[in-house]
C-alpha cells in the first residue's frame, strides 16, 4: 500500500503528530542547517535597502505556505540560487523560513526572528475583511484604488508570519510555475504536514492560523494542487 499523502486539514495535528511518533523524531530537531546546504550567515543585505523587520516569537500569529521555483538542479543549487536573487532584491537574505524538498528533506532558511519577505503586499486581517473584492480558490482580488497603493507599500503586513516554502524545480512563466511535479512525493509531504503541526504547537497556534500566500496576497502562490492539499481536497491512498 502506498503512504498515505497527508493534507493540511482541521485534523491536521492529531494526524501529523501520529505520523511523528511512528517516524521517532522531530522534524524542527532535524532540519538542514544552513552551514550544510551552505546557506552561510544570515546577513548579506545587498542591493535595494533589505526588508528586514524584526520578529519575536510572541508576534507569531500565523503560518503561511509557499512555494517557489528554481533550476533543475539539486536542491542545494536551487537554495543557494534563489537565495542569492532573494537578496538583489532587497530581501536581506532567502525569503521563506522553512523550505520542502521533494526528498522530504526540510532545510533551514530565514532565521525566524526576521519576518518574512516578498515582492507582495500581505494585506493585514482588517484589510482581508473590508478590501478583499473577490475569492477564487483561495486567490483573493482587491480594488484597483487598493492596488495601486499596496504596491507602494510592499511587502505590508509579514510581521508574525512564519513561512513555509516547497521548493520546487522548474521556471516561472507568466507568474505561473512550469515544468514542476505539482506535488511532491508522499514523504515530503508528510514532512510538511508534521513541521507545520510542530510550528502550530511551538506557538500555540491552531490549525485555522495556517495560511496560503494566495490567502493574503494578490498571487498565484502556491500552485493549485499544493493549495487544494493544503486544504484537504487531496487526499490519495
Amino acid at each position: 500500500m502506498k503512504p498515505l499523502l497527508i493534507s493540511i486539514t482541521a485534523s491536521l495535528l492529531l494526524t501529523a503528530l501520529t505520523l511523528w511518533a511512528q517516524e521517532g523524531g522531530s522534524v524542527l530537531g532535524n532540519l538542514v542547517g544552513r552551514d550544510e546546504w551552505g546557506g552561510g550567515d544570515t546577513g548579506g543585505e545587498q542591493g535595494k535597502p533589505a526588508q528586514t523587520t524584526e520578529q519575536t516569537a510572541k508576534d507569531i500569529r500565523f503560518i503561511s505556505i509557499h512555494n517557489f521555483a528554481g533550476p533543475k538542479d539539486k536542491e542545494t543549487t536551487r537554495l543557494k540560487s534563489n537565495q542569492a536573487g532573494h537578496r538583489e532584491r532587497g530581501f536581506g537574505d532567502i525569503a521563506y523560513h522553512f523550505i520542502v524538498g521533494d526528498s522530504g528533506r526540510i532545510y533551514e532558511g530565514r532565521r525566524p526572528t526576521l519576518a518574512p519577505a516578498s515582492n507582495t503586499y500581505y494585506l493585514s486581517p482588517a484589510d482581508l475583511k473590508t478590501k478583499v473584492t473577490s475569492i477564487d480558490e483561495g486567490k483573493i482580488s482587491v480594488a484597483p484604488d487598493f492596488r495601486s497603493k499596496a504596491r507602494e507599500r510592499i511587502p505590508g503586513h509579514t510581521k508574525g508570519h512564519l513561512t513555509v516554502s516547497f521548493l520546487c524545480g522548474g521556471r516561472v512563466q507568466n507568474g505561473e510555475l512550469v515544468d514542476h511535479p505539482e506535488l511532491f512525493q508522499p514523504q515530503a509531504m508528510q514532512r510538511a504536514a508534521t513541521l507545520v503541526a510542530e510550528l502550530l504547537v511551538r506557538h500555540g497556534l491552531e490549525p485555522k492560523d495556517i495560511r496560503a500566500h494566495r490567502e493574503l496576497a494578490e498571487t498565484n502562490c502556491p500552485n493549485d494542487a499544493i493549495y487544494r492539499w493544503l486544504r484537504g481536497e487531496t487526499m490519495t491512498q
